[in-house]
């Protein structure tokens, strides 16, 4: 191990005796396995400390919450029921508003009143008896083959209307005019062109809504009425809404009536979400019949299943709470009930789940308590002080050493002897550390006051991360011939520098690009740059750094120097052509003296 140059901070005394034989009790055994074990002897030792104060709250808390979501997904289904009746009083509202529906009416009762004495027995021989769609698809026609206005009538609105009804979900949707004749339904059964004051099914909800809307004649005025079992629909259950139709001129012409949807309800009580293995929600009337089927039920309940318990009485008057009852199947149940009024018709609004479901998680918490009380009385004495005392104090140690470091301090060492665990290899890694730290700061002095530039940014944002001392005073010089202050440069973008950002980003970011040498021109200087890129120890690119000086000076000695050369140069040619001149003419005189 490493020995302490001036600081020392391994050294033994009496006060750290216990925690180095708390260390030494498991020496083989990794960290990673002892601070675990603190970690459950301490849950132990609090469940048993507590176990038998903490059970008892525990399984009141847990019952409580349990009635407190039960009730809580009672309003909720209250409340998402109420939201979707609500939408269906809005479409009926606005769909008796629309042109097109009132329209539709229009020109459906004349084109009724044109079909003769006898129209009912006309129009289902050709949209039900002759229509060649199968039972329960019968509304897939849009015109019949008989040429009548009718039927050009049918084809016009029955496509639209058609789809409304199949978007929203609707089971059904009449048109009545002012005497009562059923002009128009989407689905053709049997009581379709029949007339609800005097035909055969004058005594059902649908003739009652009928004569609701008429004798209600206000706009948006709705009726309603609960599901009963409706013989035109195979008995089966059926709730009809109505509303009157007004014309342009605000003259009652008609009824709208919609026949309520099962599914969708059903879509809406029978979710599962929230409500465990055992748990449902469902309505019931105030005849005490299922309006909804019950979700353990392969067959329809509604209207088929009467519920006499005592929350079903009780929310049909109108009250609201949890109470643990047996339900319809004979099973122990936590049931929550709430009462749902919707236009005159009272229901009550059930959410049960089975109680032993409830319990479940008591009774698990209860044995898991006494276990681990038991076993956290025996064991925490044994292994808790020696263990944490043991872990605790050499990383308090070395925890104090990386601190000094983090500050500059690069003589501190941290000695625990020959450990073989976590702590050991800690204790050399903080030794490695320590060089590390000194090497990496003398490296960094040597960058930081070298005489040339040195700028390092970001390989994906481009941005300045870091400017050496040469580059910040240089650039400071120079910064009346640059875009931005030199203060400013760290964290910018290197794209405020070039003219084509997206050459130098191409050059810079791909490392096989690099090295790269440029000589640039700033104001009247001129700088020699050269950008290397930069890898760590696996080789992956960290960034480019460019390294760059001012040559100016270099350049402008270069320059007069080749000045000077040139003039020698030509003074030179200009000597040889004189000595040329002058030897030619001592030839002559040396002829002339001859002669």
């Amino acid at each position: 191990m490493l020995k302490k140059a001036n600081t020392k901070l391994g050294t033994s005394d009496p006060g750290t005796s216990a925690a180095s034989g708390g260390a030494r009790f498991l020496p083989s055994l990794k960290l990673s396995q002892k601070l675990p074990a603190v970690i459950v002897g301490a849950a132990f030792l609090t469940a048993a400390a507590i176990g038998s104060w903490s059970y008892i709250k525990a399984a009141e808390s847990l019952s409580e919450s349990a009635e407190g979501k039960l009730l809580a997904l009672a309003e909720a289904r209250k409340s998402q029921l109420g939201d979707y009746l609500g939408s269906i009083e809005a479409d009926l509202r606005v769909m008796a508003e629309n042109a097109t529906i009132i329209d539709a009416l229009r020109d459906f009762q004349s084109a009724w009143f044109e079909l003769g004495p006898n129209p009912g027995t006309l129009l289902q021989n050709l949209y039900i008896n002759d229509n060649p769609n199968p039972l329960g698809e019968k509304h897939l026609l849009d015109v019949a083959n008989d040429g009548s206005t009718y039927s050009a009538v049918h084809r016009r609105y029955h496509p639209w209307i058609r789809q409304f009804l199949e978007e929203r979900g609707y089971y059904d949707v009449f048109l009545f005019n002012a005497e009562g004749d059923l002009v128009y339904t989407v689905f053709k059964e049997l009581d379709y062109a029949t007339n609800v004051m005097t035909g055969q099914w004058k005594d059902t909800d649908l003739g009652n809504a009928f004569r609701a809307a008429r004798s209600n004649a206000n706009k948006g005025a709705l009726n309603f009425f609960d599901f009963q079992p409706y013989a035109p629909s195979a008995n089966a259950p059926a709730s009809f809404m109505s509303t009157p139709i007004f014309d342009e001129a605000n003259r009652f012409t008609g009824v709208l009536v919609f026949q309520m949807p099962i599914g969708r309800i059903n879509q809406i009580m029978k979710a599962s979400a929230g409500m465990g293995e055992s748990g449902e929600t469902y309505i019931v009337g105030s005849d005490l019949l299922m309006r909804s089927d019950s979700r353990f039920s392969e067959e329809s309940t509604i209207l088929t299943r009467k519920i006499d318990s005592t929350t079903v009485k009780a929310a049909v008057a109108g009250e609201s709470g949890v109470q643990a009852i047996e339900d319809y199947r004979g099973i122990p149940v936590e049931s929550a009930y709430v009462p749902f009024e919707f236009n005159g018709a009272n229901w009550a609004l059930i959410a049960e789940i089975d109680t032993e479901e409830v319990l479940t998680p008591v009774v698990a918490l209860r044995n898991a308590l006494a276990i681990e009380s038991a076993i956290g009385l025996v064991i925490i004495g044994l292994i808790g002080t020696f263990i944490a005392r043991g872990i605790t104090r050499p990383i308090s140690r070395m925890t104090e050493a990386m601190a000094m470091l983090a500050e500059g301090d690069d003589s501190v060492e941290v000695d625990l002897g020959e450990r073989k665990d976590e702590l050991g290899q800690m204790c050399d890694a903080l030794a490695k550390l320590r060089l590390a730290v000194s090497d990496s700061f003398r490296l960094s002095q040597m960058v930081e006051y070298m005489p040339n530039g040195v700028i390092q940014c970001d390989p994906h944002s481009f941005e300045i991360t870091y400017l050496n001392k040469f580059s910040r005073e240089t650039l400071k010089k120079l910064e009346e011939h640059l875009p931005i202050k030199a203060d400013q440069m760290m964290g910018q973008c290197i794209d405020v520098f070039h003219k084509n950002p997206a050459h130098q980003r191409g050059l810079l970011g791909d490392p096989k690009n690099l090295p790269h040498k440029a000589l640039i021109t700033v104001g009247e200087d001129k700088l020699d740059l050269l950008a290397t890129a930069i890898t760590d120890k696996h080789g992956n690119y960290v960034g480019p750094m460019l390294t760059w000086s001012v040559v100016t000076d270099q350049i402008s000695l270069a320059t007069s120097v080749k000045e000077v050369v040139e003039v020698v140069a030509s003074a030179s040619t200009e000597m040889e052509s004189t000595a040329q001149s002058m030897s030619a003419t001592a030839e002559e005189t040396s002829r002339q003296a001859t002669a």
